[in-house]
């Protein structure tokens, strides 16, 4: 009875962090390009992680989130240590602000990563390291 409960207590316990302002995209586009001024945006997805005035005079606004979560493997005791890792996700808007201070364009990226440690600190899918994923047509 004991092992069971030790097992559900470490996937309960398995850290995850997160930091910044997530942005939904459909947010996004409810802005009006040209018409949708920057204290309106700030007022709807709060303060920016960054904020910049160029020299031109256009401003721009970065959005930036980040979520990591270690992997359920670094709670085993003495395995942990071989096989542990994290996984994260980020996501990064930029939005900018014309001269007049209304929206002239926004971008957006997403990405996600994963290390490990030991045994896992490379690509698990038999690939090798930094090499593109290539798909091959199909068997007919």
């Amino acid at each position: 009875m004991k092992l069971p409960s030790m097992l559900l207590a470490a996937f309960l316990l398995t850290g995850c962090v997160s930091a910044g302002v997530r942005v939904d995209e459909a947010n996004l586009h409810s802005f009006e390009k040209g018409k949708t001024t920057y204290s309106e945006i700030v007022a709807r997805l709060g303060p920016p992680t960054t904020n910049s005035l160029l020299p031109d005079g256009r401003r721009m606004l970065m959005y930036s989130y980040v979520q990591a979560t270690a992997r359920p493997e670094n709670f085993i005791p003495l395995v942990g240590a071989f096989v542990g890792g994290a996984d994260s996700r980020s996501s990064n808007v930029i939005l900018w602000i014309d001269q007049e201070g209304k929206l002239a364009s926004f971008s957006t990226s997403e990405s996600q990563y994963g290390v490990g440690r030991g045994l896992e600190a490379g690509p698990t899918d038999g690939r090798v390291p930094n090499q593109p994923r290539v798909s091959a047509p199909a068997p007919q």
